[in-house]
């Protein structure tokens, strides 16, 4: 499992908009938008999304997202929130257009968001999204209240392409 610096500060930033100004929006692809953002003199590049659907038993909880970062030249890091702190030791589960399945995995550390497990993981995910036409995401909070977010990927491989040209 992988957890860095630079994934809890992305993420930091999508959950705390006061830092908003730092962020600038560079494009948007249908659904997906392309951000670029300076931290401490480096440019870091990342497209996000808000779910077209929301359903589930939770009562009450924050915006979820899915985000994919731009890491390097080789790596993205896959990421989604679904508003609210996973249960402790769950994994999300991904369906893309009800057929393809995969996983994310939750951290203590950083209840909030999921992950893919390693940069293999990422690069199936990226490419199931490059192919698909909707993506559902399945998680339950730690207070057992459950979610499941569907996200239309109308526009995510031309804002990928624009994510990794921006950071080249």
């Amino acid at each position: 499992m992988k957890i860095t610096f630079f994934s809890i500060l992305v993420i930091s930033i999508c959950l705390i908009f006061s830092s908003a100004q730092a962020q600038q929006l560079v494009k948007t692809h249908g659904d997906w938008n392309v951000f670029t953002l300076q931290s401490k003199g480096e440019k870091m590049c990342y497209i996000a999304s808000s779910p077209k659907k929301k359903s589930g038993t939770y009562n009450k909880r924050g915006e979820p997202y899915l985000i994919v970062t731009h890491r390097s030249k080789e790596t993205d890091e896959v990421s989604a929130s679904a508003g609210y702190p996973f249960k402790q030791g769950s994994t999300v589960q991904l369906s893309f257009d009800k057929d393809t399945k995969m996983e994310l995995f939750t951290t203590v550390e950083v209840p909030e968001v999921s992950w893919a497990k390693d940069s293999e993981s990422d690069k199936k995910i990226v490419a199931a999204m490059k192919k698909g036409v909707e993506l559902t995401i399945s998680g339950e909070s730690r207070e057992k209240s459950t979610s499941k977010d569907v996200y239309s990927l109308k526009g995510f491989t031309k804002a990928y392409q624009e994510m990794k040209k921006a950071c080249k």
